[in-house]
């Protein structure tokens, strides 16, 4: 039997892997999308560390979870609470990334390392300061007139200080993002409770700008929040419209913040014309993904494929349904639809190039549709001279559940992710399926894992609810050849006490089961 953690931050100890090892821990778990493996080398040696004090022999298992096809926020956003009936205005994170590359760019970039290498907090104080002491439009268009005849370093921090205390509904339809620092994200918030006729502007994947429509319902964060599309503007008129001359653009910008905890964006005006990038960003069809149809989640129901996209909307309002914490890079699923994406990222083939390097065991793929998903990921791995790495089959969509008598003699072990698998369908039908799954994998002797939400109280807690060890008792007993945490060893307080419940509990289903097999 097999016990997964996650890494992150609340288990990002030696000391903690320790303990978590000691307390019967297998292997980990890294989500690399949040960043990719070269940039988790550190853990990686701490993790290796704590192994060898707690006397494991060998190396420890270590699993990369892909981006695969899956919709996700844009990792630059704010953290917000999002209130039921409020309205928010969805971004193309694919522009935002062609308005790196123009001449805003550059001028915003020096703008920033003024800001670094002064005093961070003074700066936008002082932009602030100048936007409220010109309250008038007259003073306004004096401003902005005055940015664009002295490019000085003033002009262009009162300018990314306007924009910033003006989020109108030309700043949001533009993408023009929040500002970060600690001080200036307290700020952001704020104003988000604050915010009366202004629009919280959301960066998304250009993928699902494409194809939402109104009337679609987005689920962010594994269903924890809820979007009601309202009205989709866009379409070829809208788009070449992104290309006429504006006297005053507002374009968002993101800059990373060198050495710094949080990343920097700053709100631009500029007269350049800014033309918004209609491609998925950071996605590579390779030969064998062109074959592939459909991906994302989906409804119980056999959902229907995604109609030919127009051009890139320039603007996406959206109700908050289901209201929640927002925060970045977390998961989007637009329930019914199936949204032809990839089955590798460019990030993914980046990190699939570097698994042996650093001692990668397994590979999990995410949103897997077909077997040519998994051919796909197999050929990567051969490429690389990662053959001996094993493919982890994460079932997250009705594709993959139809599908998974095809599957299972393509991969090594099956997932059965209930986060988006969860999304898919009402949650009354996920327990059937999971015993459906598992009972597949039974017939085929193919292993299989059952991860998410586990032990999610532990978030908080340090004892779990009965429902929880049950459940873990009930998937292992079901025939889990392993088990896994998710957020509650990355991001939970109790990541050691979790990761005991997690091997106790299964290890009395393992006896159990084997009382069973004998009688």
């Amino acid at each position: 039997m097999q016990y997964y953690g996650t890494l992150g931050p609340s288990c990002g100890d030696e000391k903690i892997l320790e303990n978590m090892f000691r307390a019967g821990m297998t292997g980990i778990r890294l989500n690399l999308s949040h960043g990719d493996l070269d940039k988790s080398s550190h853990w990686l040696e701490l993790l290796r560390e704590a192994a060898k004090k707690a006397g494991i022999k060998g190396a420890p298992q270590i699993l990369i979870d892909l981006q695969g096809p899956e919709l996700r926020l844009g990792r630059n956003g704010i953290t917000c609470e999002l209130e039921s009936g409020e309205t928010v205005q969805l971004v193309s994170m694919g522009a935002a990334e062609q308005v790196r590359e123009e001449t805003p760019q550059r001028a915003c970039d020096e703008a920033a390392e003024q800001v670094r290498e002064e005093t961070p907090q003074q700066a936008c104080d002082e932009a602030a300061g100048q936007a409220q002491e010109e309250p008038t439009q007259q003073a306004r268009d004096g401003a902005a007139g005055q940015a664009q005849e002295e490019p000085t370093q003033r002009a262009r921090d009162g300018a990314a200080g306007q924009a910033q205390k003006e989020p109108t509904q030309q700043a949001c339809d533009g993408a023009a993002v929040q500002v970060c620092g600690k001080n200036a994200q307290t700020d952001m918030e704020k104003e988000a409770e604050h915010r009366g006729a202004a629009k919280l502007c959301i960066p998304v994947p250009d993928m699902l700008l494409h194809y939402v429509e109104a009337g679609d319902r987005i689920l962010v964060d594994d269903g924890k929040i809820e979007l009601l599309v309202k009205e989709v503007s866009g379409g070829p008129a809208a788009a070449a419209a992104i290309g006429a001359a504006a006297p005053e653009n507002v374009v968002a910008v993101n800059i990373a913040a060198a050495q710094m905890d949080t990343a920097v964006t700053i709100g631009a005006a500029a007269a350049n014309t800014v033309t918004a990038n209609t491609t998925a960003s950071n996605i590579t069809e390779s030969p064998s993904d062109t074959a592939v149809t459909g991906a994302g989640t989906t409804g119980a129901a056999t959902p229907a494929t995604a109609s030919t996209p127009t051009a890139l909307p320039v603007s996406v309002s959206a109700v908050v349904v289901r209201p929640g914490l927002l925060k970045p890079g977390k998961s989007l699923a637009v329930i019914g639809k199936e949204l032809p994406m990839p089955t590798l990222t460019d990030s993914d083939r980046k990190n699939i190039g570097m698994a042996a390097e650093y001692g990668v065991t397994g590979v999990m793929l995410p949103f897997v549709r077909n077997r040519e998903d998994l051919l796909t990921l197999r050929s990567a791995l051969q490429a690389a001279g990662a053959e001996k790495v094993e493919i982890f089959a994460k079932i997250e969509n009705m594709q993959g559940v139809r599908a998974i008598d095809e599957l299972l003699p393509w991969c090594d072990q099956i997932v059965i992710a209930r986060g988006d698998l969860g999304n898919a369908m009402p949650l009354w039908k996920l327990p059937g399926i999971q015993k459906q799954l598992a009972a597949s994998c039974r017939a085929k002797k193919k292993p299989f894992m059952v991860v998410t939400q586990m032990l999610d109280s532990m978030h908080e807690r340090a004892v779990p609810t009965r429902a929880e060890v049950l459940d873990i008792y009930n998937a292992v007993l079901d025939g889990a050849a392993s088990v896994m945490l998710t957020g509650e060893t990355a991001a939970g307080r109790y990541p050691v006490e979790a990761m005991e419940y997690l091997v106790r509990t299964g290890e009395e289903a393992v006896k159990d089961r084997a009382c069973k097999a004998d009688r």
